[in-house]
């Protein structure tokens, strides 16, 4: 189901040596007591590209306490809810903290007991090895064809 609140993560911002920009998708549940049960989050990490570099489905955590979800991402990112439903989920990446009032963040309201959220990041990008070469994400390796390549 798409629903209104649901948007496109966001789209690179010419990445510029080793960083991009990254987003990823957040679906909160509510807690079916809220006085004694644990959030759950459900995470999607998106790279400059839209590739998916790393999920986790349903973790749980406490509020105030961090969640780490690891990625492709050299680094994890960290999620903490807040005391009600209501409240702001925080994140933090690289030094980089925000929460979902943020203007980096597009948040739904509640449906059918659970909200979603889009938000953006400056991420550092994973190396990729091409030839035992290591080139960043955001690097194009351009082989001009030779004037004899094409002569038999």
């Amino acid at each position: 189901m798409v629903r209104s609140h649901d948007q496109r993560l966001p789209t690179p911002r010419d990445p510029v040596g080793p960083d991009g920009q990254c987003g990823f998708h957040v679906i909160q549940y509510q807690k079916p007591d809220p006085s004694r049960d644990p959030y759950r989050f459900t995470l999607i990490v998106k790279g400059p590209y839209g590739e998916e570099l790393g999920r986790v489905e349903k973790a749980e955590g406490r509020p105030g306490t961090p969640i780490k979800v690891k990625s492709k991402l050299p680094d994890a990112i960290e999620i903490i809810a807040g005391n009600i439903d209501d409240d702001p989920i925080t994140f933090s990446y690289r030094g980089q903290q925000w929460n979902t009032n943020d203007n980096r963040c597009s948040t739904g309201g509640y449906e059918d007991g659970d909200r979603e959220v889009d938000c953006g990041f400056t991420c550092r990008l994973p190396p990729v090895p091409v030839c035992g070469n290591v080139l960043s994400q955001a690097s194009v390796l351009v082989i001009p064809p030779s004037p004899n390549m094409f002569k038999y």
